[in-house]
């Protein structure tokens, strides 16, 4: 009897100890069972991070492919690379590109427009103006289809007072020189309201201006009827 005393109390206290063991266990389940959602939430987001960085890394990469299949249709038929990066107004891509092919420069598209008179069209910087008249400045004497010199163009675009003057001292004749419609550069000038200093510039070297009509029509106008009808100011 004693005997089968002793094994009870062995099986209760086993018991007991096993009982006591999945209460100490219970808490550590239950919190790595409530941790667990926290982790999956944050492994969640850092995908959705990297999905996101990916996205962008991607449109990137297809706004750079858009620009570069731009500016490879615009170089065709006649044009030449940097024609595209000046009609793009990538001043300091087509900075590089002169330096690298200044031979660039002398190429023409299908409307006879030098890389001068892209540049001037589109409002380039002055740097870059100054960089192709660097490299190939007898640009400033040649004409377009429309027979308009690049005098002519940075007037009627309204470029810049610095690119237009240092466009008038590589080659000061073009002042006498008038475009298809009989424009001289006074009369783009006057028409777009340049700059004082440009236009008292054009009357310095060609004050024989002021007595040629804007157009060979019967309604065309002296530059004095431009000045006034485009309210140029008083003093010019």
């Amino acid at each position: 009897r004693s005997a089968c005393r002793g094994r009870t109390r062995e099986r209760r206290s086993h018991r007991a100890k096993r009982r006591l063991s999945k209460q100490r266990l219970a808490p550590l389940s239950s919190s790595s069972t409530a941790s667990s959602p926290e982790s999956s939430s944050s492994k969640e987001a850092q995908s959705s991070d990297r999905g996101a960085a990916l996205s962008v890394s991607l449109q990137k990469l297809q706004r750079a492919v858009r620009r570069t299949a731009a500016v490879n249709r615009l170089c065709k038929p006649n044009g030449s690379r940097l024609h595209g990066l000046l009609a793009h107004k990538r001043w300091h891509a087509a900075l590089d590109h002169v330096a690298k092919r200044p031979a660039q420069a002398q190429a023409k598209d299908e409307v006879g427009r030098l890389a001068l008179h892209i540049a001037l069209e589109y409002g380039a910087t002055a740097r870059v103006v100054q960089a192709l008249l660097q490299v190939h400045c007898s640009a400033c004497s040649e004409a377009d289809s429309h027979k308009r010199l690049p005098l002519h163009i940075a007037l009627l675009h309204k470029a810049s007072a610095t690119s237009t003057l240092a466009v008038l001292a590589a080659h000061k004749g073009a002042c006498k020189a008038e475009d298809k419609d009989g424009q001289l550069p006074l009369h783009h000038a006057l028409s777009s309201r340049a700059d004082g200093s440009v236009l008292r510039a054009l009357l310095d070297e060609y004050p024989g201006a002021c007595r040629v009509r804007s157009s060979r029509s019967s309604s065309s106008m002296l530059p004095l009827h431009l000045a006034f009808a485009h309210k140029v100011d008083a003093e010019i």
